[in-house]
């Protein structure tokens, strides 16, 4: 089997005021906000060989939110990260 893509699907909560209950959020960039090797000298979420962020596929983004709009979702795109969690 050959995988061309993983998609990281889940459920979450907001205080961004911007995002509404049933809102598709689509990350163009990832944390691992529990990951912390910041004994080391590392920001909170770094991860050896990855760095802090991981960035999503542009053209994949795009994609998605093609086919939300097409079913009738709302996508919130480019949701800011809050070092502070």
């Amino acid at each position: 089997m050959k995988v061309d893509y993983i998609f990281n699907i889940g459920v979450a909560g907001s205080i961004d005021p911007g995002v509404s209950v049933c809102d598709v959020v689509i990350g163009e960039k990832l944390v691992q906000h529990d990951f912390d090797i910041t004994a080391f000298g590392h920001p909170k979420g770094y991860i050896s060989n990855v760095g802090q962020f991981v960035e999503s596929d542009k053209a994949l983004i795009e994609k998605m939110e093609d086919t939300i709009s097409n079913i009738i979702l709302r996508a919130v795109i480019n949701i800011q990260y809050d070092d502070r969690i």
